[in-house]
């Protein structure tokens, strides 16, 4: 949206985590809908295409999407903007959420979780490369490129909590999706 590039590595602070099943027309026709994360619209898939893609009953494609609100770490004033995975990405995702479910708060007496915004990551895009095409994502196959550095700062606390609670918000899931109308 903003053009701005933030090149082949970047360190992330994850605020927000939400799953999402987007309709596009066929032959890149654009967006149609989010139907949000109930996994109803599966029931109008009529076939699988020789891609893998998921056509439903009106023609148009169903895409899972793994949303990631996420802050730049040394861009924090930037605000939330969303890391969105999709296809082969999908396994990065799980991952990914693996990784953010392990991570435990220093010295706590009862192994507490912490936070997704407590830590920092650095994700970095990998070639990948099939019949189909080459493209750019977060990992090849087997492998996430997804590195736990550090914990935030205070400030980077603040600016993840208060974000967070901006990705849980229900007016920024009408906000999404009248963005993506």
């Amino acid at each position: 949206v903003t053009g701005a590039l933030y090149g082949k590595e970047i360190e992330i602070i994850p605020v927000h985590y939400g799953r999402d099943f987007v309709e596009w027309r066929p032959n890149r026709g654009g967006f149609v809908r989010a139907h949000g994360s109930d996994p109803a619209i599966l029931d109008k898939v009529k076939e699988i295409d020789d891609k893998n893609n998921s056509i439903l009953d009106n023609g148009n494609i169903i895409q899972d999407s793994r949303n990631f609100f996420i802050l730049i770490a040394d861009r924090i004033l930037d605000g939330p903007i969303i890391l969105s995975l999709v296809s082969t990405g999908l396994r990065h995702s799980q991952k990914f959420m693996t990784l953010l479910g392990n991570l435990r708060i220093p010295n706590s007496k009862t192994n507490a979780q912490a936070p997704m915004f407590a830590g920092r990551w650095r994700i970095w895009t990998v070639q990948n490369e099939n019949d189909d095409g080459k493209w750019y994502q977060i990992g090849n196959r087997a492998t996430p490129a997804v590195e736990f550095i550090g914990w935030c700062s205070k400030e980077q606390m603040a600016a993840g909590l208060e974000a967070h609670q901006f990705g849980q918000s229900a007016t920024t899931r009408g906000a999404y999706d009248s963005v993506r109308a």
